[in-house]
């Protein structure tokens, strides 16, 4: 991992090529951040559009950066993640990854007292998990409650 100077931009990884992932990796390049875009399939026609700013990579090339999303979903995350640990370890890690399909919540054991952020911190305990998008929510009334993202752009900038 290298390490950021004050002058220079934090190379960031994208682990995951849905439309998340892409999404994620497509802003950052615009605000001319390197990112690797890491994935199962690094040459599939589906990355074809990508902007050029954004390189097509392994889940382990893009863990190498010095700022890692996730961006896959919930049920693949656990696998991933234990796999890349030594990569990750003492990074940050910012979570984009919900238990928001049927069953995925109960099949990683959480529950009100058991977070995603926590239960994802627990897998990683030398790396530095942050969340990076909060769900939609559903609320008692069945409405949905809007809960605004987390401002990371200070957590993006060399410390």
């Amino acid at each position: 991992m290298s390490v950021p100077t004050a002058t220079s931009r934090p190379t960031i990884g994208v682990l995951g090529s849905g439309p998340v992932g892409q999404g994620i990796a497509e802003l950052l390049s615009r605000a001319d951040y390197s990112v690797s875009l890491g994935t199962r399939q690094p040459q599939s026609a589906k990355l074809d559009r990508l902007p050029p700013g954004v390189r097509r990579s392994t889940f382990q090339e893009a863990a190498q950066a010095d700022r890692v999303f996730l961006a896959v979903l919930h049920s693949a995350s656990r696998e991933l993640v234990l796999s890349l640990e030594n990569d990750l370890k003492g990074k940050l890690l910012v979570d984009t990854d919900y238990a928001w399909l049927p069953g995925h919540a109960q099949a990683a054991g959480l529950n009100s007292s058991l977070t995603e952020g926590t239960w994802m911190a627990r897998l990683l305990p030398q790396t530095h998990v942050t969340p990076g998008l909060l769900p939609h929510r559903l609320g008692q009334t069945g409405t949905r409650r809007h809960t605004p993202a987390r401002h990371l752009g200070g957590r993006l900038r060399s410390r």
